[in-house]
């Protein structure tokens, strides 16, 4: 019977039996499990038995001889539903170690406990003084053996589903985590060097190749604010293993906006601290038969279905020969210079140096260093061999020649992950130590046990890598942190890819990765957005296992929250028309709150004379149903002077433009009672303000449904508006560079960096809530 067939045998259509076949690992469990039920079961395989095997196979339960131990319960029909094989899961990970405790297993599974449906109706039926369910009158949550019809769907609602961290050293608990026997010795180990059971640590690790987005904002929330809650660390570890993208000015802008956000990393590392360990890792791996080096090219390798490396049973003294080479020749060099070969070795040395620049971007280093062992002579075995590899003697192992891959099944069926890969690239921190670099899916999961991480928390989008993490410190018998996927903050009207924000730059659409019609980090700093609006909006959006798209808006509402208690007001005329009070004859001095609503914040003068501005929508020459600023025979209120205004003379140029208003003033204590009061500005600055507006005209501009021409071509073109000649009050002389203000029945607006002594630049933030008009 082939595997199909006997997959289909205990009840899995037929579906289901060829999906389970791609998946090697589970293959396998099945297989061995129906083996051994079978064994013990000579009227065949019912249909709920086989539902419960396949649960098992698919579980967190990894150990053959736990598998077989729960396998046994399931053919003796001991184990009769899904309740009970959650418990004897929970029971096994809760209990890695063997022998078995029997009769405490038994309990916990509630074997032997029999409830008929009444019974469980019952207790549905009667609230406990919480107002949860009852269970007391019963076993714990698990112990129960359903009996007659009632299935697992009626006793949920007993037990609920909490979605609770592991403590730290307890990684056993958590679903889908693998146990070996190594495990709870490792784990104790691990507690040890972290100094107790409450030490949470995580990690925030981004590449140093881009500026941080918004989306970055959640994970550095999550991150720091999880270990902070817990009284716990979180380090900074740069993943810098791709050198090619990685340049100074991102490591310094990643450091930079974590402690804008608020947050101090306990340790700042970089994966490269570790490369010497990484290195020893991967020759460990090949000497443990369970990884090799692979002469599949990219292009035969990528996607889901790629063919299996001819390369996956290549001798490990081989694999080792090949990887190996580059720290053999590492070992001799020294002692090498002192020898009587000085003067020649100088010369391939100054070639070698020369080469190391990798201009042509070819694999010489191989070359130079081959010649460098023929000067030695052979010295041990290893080396007679080493220097018998023709190919490294040739230069022949180019970039994308070979790799080092892990031998293990991924979740989604492809096999055999990249663990190394060559680069002739210098490392931004380790010169040309290196030309073979780690892959993220060897790096990260080495670093994290390394640096004893509790928590390694990350997006959805690498759940994959979940087995490969696990299976590689497994595979290794080191320590093993757990591995926790939530969903990636995404919003709408934007884009966050690095590679796509480079060709809004390329294309001119937008000045640089801190233009605030962005979202990146540096972009929302500079449009005026509060880190602590981010951090609150970050904890509004929460953190879930669902992929959801958040719109904007939210996070506008967060900033305008924050910003309503934090900008003190002043005010600005973006678009100026001049207004000469005919009965006002001296300047004076007016004293106004930089908060209204709260007089303790306190006070600035502003200064109040016969010339003022005030902006040009604010006058109709022609009045308009509902609009209840000044016009011909309206008078307006003017905010905090005390004045009521009344039109006597319109000034205009030649095109007919109306350029001056010739008005009169009177006390607000016996004018009539204006419709509106307005805002004004009397001996300002002159100031540049920019207006921005949404980058993008549809909700997800990478959509070809919606935006079939590409991102590009969505962009709004009048997206930002420059005012060169506003006029603000001179209270505002003296900002710094992201001081933040509101603009009285304008908006809220942050000093920008442009901004010189001569004249200050202002980036509108966000706008008010209310309608200016209605004000």
């Amino acid at each position: 019977m082939d595997k199909a067939a006997l997959f289909q045998s205990i009840g899995l259509s037929e579906q289901k039996a060829q999906e389970t076949l791609k998946n090697d690992a589970l293959s396998k469990r099945l297989e061995s499990i129906i083996t051994l039920v079978k064994e013990k079961s000579a009227d065949g395989i019912e249909k709920p038995t086989g539902v419960l095997m396949y649960s098992l196979a698919s579980s967190s339960i990894k150990d053959d001889a736990q598998i077989k131990f729960v396998s046994n319960y399931i053919a003796n029909k001991k184990l009769a539903s899904a309740i009970q094989l959650t418990a004897a899961v929970d029971f096994m990970k809760a209990n890695p170690v063997l022998p078995v405790d029997v009769t405490a297993f038994e309990k916990s599974c509630g074997i032997g406990v029999n409830i008929t449906p009444d019974q469980i109706e019952d207790c549905e039926a009667k609230p406990s003084k919480e107002g949860k369910v009852a269970k007391e009158s019963h076993p714990a949550a698990a112990e129960v053996s359903v009996n007659g019809d009632a299935g697992d769907d009626e006793t949920s609602s007993l037990f609920g589903e909490a979605s609770k961290f592991h403590k730290p050293g307890e990684n056993y608990l958590t679903p889908a985590y693998v146990v070996t026997p190594k495990t709870m010795t490792l784990l104790k180990e691990h507690l040890e060097r972290t100094g107790g059971r409450a030490s949470v640590q995580t990690r925030f690790p981004p590449e140093p190749n881009g500026i941080l987005h918004i989306g970055h904002a959640k994970a550095i929330n999550f991150n720091f604010g999880y270990a902070r809650a817990h009284n716990g660390v979180c380090y900074l570890r740069y993943d810098d293993t791709n050198p090619e993208k990685e340049e100074e000015k991102f490591f310094t802008g990643i450091l930079d906006m974590v402690r804008w956000l608020g947050f101090e990393p306990w340790k700042i590392t970089h994966a490269s601290d570790n490369f010497g360990k990484l290195y020893d890792f991967a020759v460990d791996l090949i000497k443990r038969g369970q990884a090799y080096v692979c002469h599949q090219q990219y292009e035969e390798i990528k996607g889901h279905n790629p063919p299996p490396s001819p390369w996956r049973d290549r001798p490990i003294e081989e694999s080792l020969r090949l990887f190996e080479v580059e720290e053999l020749i590492k070992k001799h060099k020294d002692e090498l210079l002192k020898k009587r070969y000085k003067f020649n070795v100088g010369m391939i040395m100054g070639k070698a140096r020369e080469k190391l620049k990798w201009a042509d971007g070819k694999a010489v280093k191989a070359e130079i260093d081959m010649q460098i062992l023929d000067l030695l002579g052979p010295k041990t075995e290893a080396d007679m061999q080493a220097s018998k590899t023709k190919d490294m003697r040739k230069g022949k192992i180019d970039e994308g020649a070979a790799t080092l891959r892990m031998r293990t099944t991924l979740e989604d069926g492809k096999m055999d992950p990249v663990a190394y890969r060559i680069k002739f690239t210098p490392h931004h921190r380790t010169g040309d130590e290196w030309c073979i670099y780690p892959t993220y899916d060897f790096t990260h999961c080495l670093c994290d046990s390394v640096e004893d991480i509790s928590h390694s928390l990350c997006t959805k989008e690498f759940q994959s890598r979940r087995s490969s993490y696990y299976w590689l410190c497994n595979a290794l018998d080191i320590y093993c942190p757990v591995q926790w996927e939530y969903g990636r903050l995404n919003l709408s009207y934007t884009v966050v890819s690095k590679r796509k924000i480079a060709k809004l730059i390329s294309s001119g659409i937008v000045r640089d990765w801190d233009d605030p019609r962005l979202f990146t980090l540096t972009a929302l700093r500079r449009r005026g957005f509060p880190p602590g609006a981010i951090n609150k909006f970050c904890g509004k959006v929460g953190v879930t296992m669902a992929q959801t798209v958040t719109d904007p808006l939210l996070l506008e509402s967060c900033v305008r929250d924050e910003l309503n208690v934090t900008a003190p007001r002043v005010m600005a005329v973006l678009e100026p028309l001049k207004v000469t009070i005919q009965n006002v004859d001296k300047q004076v001095k007016l004293s106004v709150p930089n908060f209204p609503q709260d007089p303790s914040k306190g006070n600035h003068e502003i200064s109040f004379g016969k010339t003022i501005f005030i902006e040009q929508t604010d006058f109709k020459e022609m009045s308009e149903k509902g609009f209840r600023r000044l016009t011909p025979d309206q008078s307006v209120g003017l905010k905090y002077a005390g004045m009521v205004i009344t039109l006597h003379k319109v000034v205009k140029d030649s095109s007919g433009k109306v350029t001056e208003l010739v008005v009169n003033c009177e006390s607000t204590e016996t004018a009539p009672k204006p419709k509106a009061f307005i805002h004004w500005v009397s001996s300002p600055l002159k100031c540049e303000v920019r207006l921005y507006e949404r980058l993008f005209k549809h909700k997800n501009p990478e959509d070809p449904a919606e935006v079939p021409g590409g991102f590009i071509t969505d962009c709004n073109k009048d997206s930002l508006t420059v005012i060169p000649e506003a006029l603000v009050e001179q209270t505002v002389k003296q900002a710094a560079v992201y001081d933040k203000f509101q603009f009285e029945r304008i908006g809220f607006f942050s000093v920008d960096p442009d901004s010189c002594k001569s004249k200050l630049v202002f980036n509108r933030t966000i706008s008010l809530k209310e309608d200016p008009g209605k004000l």
